[in-house]
């Protein structure tokens, strides 16, 4: 049976050594790619860098991110330590679950994986996909709808042609038998 400090343990080896610090663009960008990845939802709250003793945290409606901050190894550690916190907590709001316990140990040693995996000690994450404003989804449903009318027409024609031939066909069967 494995414990929760050897589940911690597990996460802290992971990580490779030596450990770039993140940019704050790095920062801000991992934090929104992995909110989406882990709790399958975009990000809702606004993103501001912070420094200094704050902690990357949701606080007034706001969430802050300090990629300098110096608990838990600081860097990259305290990001994505802080991060699982705030998404185990929101994602056991109602079970009283405890802040440090097995799932979320490997809560964060998923998401330093996924970091690794991703390449982003190395390079900066990429942003998110634009939201479509309401024009855009307008023009690409308007050229579906277009798209939808030249096949329902080709077929049409197609079911037109189908039918003089089988008229065609019919008649030819008519003159045999009536002869």
């Amino acid at each position: 049976m494995t414990t929760i400090t050897e589940w911690y343990a597990r996460a802290n080896a992971t990580w490779p050594d030596p450990l770039p610090k993140p940019t704050p663009e790095q920062a801000v960008l991992a934090v929104k790619r992995l909110w989406k990845w882990g709790m399958n939802e975009r990000m809702t709250y606004p993103v501001e860098l912070t420094s200094g003793r704050n902690y990357t945290w949701r606080r007034n409606g706001k969430m802050y991110v300090n990629p300098d901050s110096d608990h838990h190894g600081g860097g990259w550690k305290a990001l994505i330590h802080d991060l699982s916190h705030l998404m185990w907590r929101r994602a056991n709001r109602e079970e009283g679950v405890r802040p440090h316990e097995k799932g979320h140990a490997k809560l964060e040693l998923r998401m330093v994986k996924e970091v690794i995996k991703r390449g982003w000690l190395n390079e900066t994450p990429r942003e998110e996909a634009p939201i479509a404003t309401k024009k855009d989804v307008q023009s690409t449903r308007y050229a579906g709808i277009n798209r939808r009318i030249e096949s329902w027409e080709a077929k049409e024609r197609r079911a037109k042609n189908a039918i003089k031939k089988l008229r065609r066909q019919a008649a030819y069967y008519e003159r045999q038998l009536g002869a």
